[in-house]
């Protein structure tokens, strides 16, 4: 009886001693994980829906996109002819996160580059010019993106420093980068006044960015008080970023993967 106790402990430890240092056990928990690892398991930042259009990542890290393709967003590399069911988006294999504007998209890649396609009235797509594109084209000198957001004519991306960069029209600020009015546009990106973010999202013409401490901060257009800093008006803009009142202090561990994994 006490030799059967005995191996039955053995095969206990024994078993427990091959889980532990098996090559799957602890994986997540002991290496960080990279930038498409962590962006593929944020089912949001796989799906983005337009003012006409839609679009989602797929597993492989293609794109597909449906819907209104007025000025090329659907990116199949045609444009006016809507599509009333899902087609791939032409030479993205290794995309990891999607946003859509109005009649623009824009696509986070691996590499921590960004590429967009569609309607480029005001360089919304970054490329340094303002013509559209029903393919991805890439945008101008941004590396190191770990989020993306598109608005109205804008689009901004995060990066792994815990800045951001902003580029196409600037008409109520939404750049952020000091600058704004009427005829005032960026084809290229711009640094927004801005450290310490780990999120971003951009609608119409302001954008906000959540910070490492749980606050906010936004900036843009602030006609409805969409800023949220207590103010609200249609001559009031912000070209910088400006907090967010009375914001919970407390961060949201998820947020700061996507960072945390870019620097690891």
């Amino acid at each position: 009886m006490k030799h059967m106790k005995l191996l039955w402990i053995v095969i206990i430890a024994a078993t427990a001693l091959v889980t532990l240092f098996s090559p799957s056990a602890g994986h997540a928990a002991t290496r960080a994980r990279n930038l498409a690892e962590t962006v593929l398991n944020d089912a949001q930042a796989r799906l983005a829906a337009g003012s006409g259009h839609t679009c989602q990542v797929n597993d492989d890290g293609t794109v597909r996109c449906w819907g209104s393709n007025s000025s090329g967003q659907i990116g199949d590399g045609t444009s006016g002819t809507n599509r009333r069911i899902p087609v791939p988006v032409s030479g993205l294999t290794n995309a990891v996160a999607i946003a859509a504007g109005g009649s623009h998209t824009c696509a986070l890649l691996a590499s921590g580059t960004v590429s967009c396609w569609g309607l480029n009235g005001d360089g919304r797509l970054g490329d340094g010019t303002q013509t559209d594109r029903p393919t991805p084209v890439p945008v101008s000198g941004l590396f190191n993106a770990v989020a993306i957001a598109t608005g109205g004519r804008h689009s901004c991306a995060l990066l792994a420093s815990g800045t951001a960069r902003c580029w196409g029209s600037n008409n109520r600020g939404q750049l952020g980068d000091g600058g704004g009015g009427l005829d005032i546009r960026r084809l290229t990106s711009v640094p927004v006044i801005l450290e310490n973010a780990v999120g971003i999202a951009a609608l119409a013409d302001h954008t906000c960015a959540l910070l490492g401490n749980g606050s906010g901060v936004c900036w843009g257009d602030n006609s409805q008080g969409q800023l949220g800093d207590g103010t609200h008006g249609l001559d009031i803009r912000r070209l910088t970023p400006v907090p967010v009142s009375a914001t919970s202090p407390t961060p949201s561990p998820s947020l700061l993967g996507p960072r945390i994994a870019a620097r690891s």
